[in-house]
């Protein structure tokens, strides 16, 4: 039986990886170089508004699905005075 010849390695069949690697770390390189400090801050300053605007909307939330029990307290029958009244007349 006759032995495969060896396939020399030519520049067609030679994968390009020196040139893939190089190519992104370049990218990555002038990606993370053109924020500037500025563009940090303004992030950083619009990341602080959102989170205190998420803070202020869900503390009123809060506040205002409190309010009867601040008011009147946690027993359903002093939020509605006629309660008991209208009670006894579905049940007599």
């Amino acid at each position: 039986m006759a032995e495969p010849k060896p396939v020399k390695a030519t520049a067609a069949t030679k994968p390009a990886t020196k040139a893939k690697k190089s190519s992104s770390s370049k990218s990555s390189q002038s990606s993370s170089s053109s924020s500037s400090p500025s563009d940090e801050l303004v992030k950083l300053v619009w990341l602080g508004a959102v989170v205190y605007a998420a803070f202020f909307f869900l503390s009123n939330a809060y506040n205002i699905r409190l309010q009867a029990i601040q008011e009147y307290g946690p027993v359903i029958h002093e939020f509605d005075p006629y309660f008991n009244w209208r009670a006894t007349q579905v049940c007599s």
